[in-house]
């Protein structure tokens, strides 16, 4: 068992070595220019290594997203925390990666940046948020992430020149007071 857990360390350290790596090239250069040795070398990881886990330099980019959505831990419990601060917390995040999400909101990544986001939204960060709104159907819920999803897109696109502050204090309001017109 002991090789077993150093096994699934060195996996972890090696993956978050090449994420690190990548989000410091893709601060240097385009995206499709970055090659598997240009990576490794930066990671200080072998080739071998990274064929182990990956294909790509894409799937590096999609493990760490599952891994660590939107900048939350996989097994972080949303529910110890505000409205106010899962919003403050994605905006962070978005800031904080900057040239990630300007990459993911290209139009090579576009459609798998939204998957991803119904995927986390849904299952996730703003998993309370759609059971507190109270949403009936997979369409409301699909509305609910097609709006947070078009704001951030928005927002990356214009690059991120409003304010933090304020990018979170609207999309508070707006997420938290989203309404189909029900009556109980």
């Amino acid at each position: 068992m002991g090789s077993t857990v150093y096994t699934q360390q060195q996996l972890a350290f090696s993956k978050n070595c090449l994420f690190d790596a990548l989000l410091k090239l893709i601060q240097e250069k385009d995206f499709d220019k970055i090659t598997v040795s240009e990576l490794t070398q930066v990671a200080g990881v072998s080739r071998a290594t990274f064929y182990r886990y990956y294909k790509t330099t894409t799937d590096v980019l999609l493990n760490f997203l599952d891994t660590w959505p939107m900048g939350f831990p996989a097994d972080m419990t949303y529910e110890d925390h505000t409205d106010y601060e899962r919003v403050e917390m994605y905006y962070h995040y978005l800031a904080a990666n900057k040239e990630l999400f300007t990459l993911l909101a290209s139009d090579r990544f576009i459609a798998a940046l939204r998957n991803y986001m119904e995927r986390v939204f849904v299952d996730g960060v703003f998993t309370p948020i759609i059971n507190k709104m109270g949403y009936r159907t997979r369409y409301e819920i699909s509305a609910f992430t097609g709006m947070v999803f078009n704001v951030t897109v928005d927002w990356i696109k214009g690059g991120m020149k409003e304010p933090l502050d304020d990018m979170i204090e609207e999309s508070t309001k707006l997420i938290t007071s989203f309404d189909f017109g029900y009556d109980d």
